[in-house]
């Protein structure tokens, strides 16, 4: 397994996350993919370091246990400044339809 805890998400902790994620719309996460759907990448990095050490520890956690994550290597790609926008998604669009 990766280590997770399956009652973490009904913690105290986990409900206040989820409840700022989702009626709040006021996360790091949330806005950071406000801003790569506007195409607004740049500076994401800066704004946002611990989504870019998330996305990069997932990414790592992902590839050590042979797992395809496209969406997550696309995520991190954009907030490390490795790809833009147009290719990260001309890259998902290329990819074979599949079950995943």
């Amino acid at each position: 397994g990766l280590g997770g805890q399956a009652n973490t998400a009904h913690g105290l902790a986990g409900l206040g996350a989820l409840t700022t994620y989702v009626f709040e719309g006021g996360g790091a996460g949330f806005l950071a993919g406000q801003a790569i759907a506007r195409g607004e990448t740049e500076g994401l990095a800066e704004e946002h370091p611990e989504l870019v050490e998330a996305a990069s520890t997932l990414t790592a956690r992902a590839a050590q246990h042979h797992l395809r994550a496209p969406m997550l290597s696309a995520v991190y790609g954009l907030l490390a400044g490795k790809i833009d926008a147009a290719s990260a998604l001309d890259a998902l669009m290329q990819r074979a339809a599949r079950a995943e």
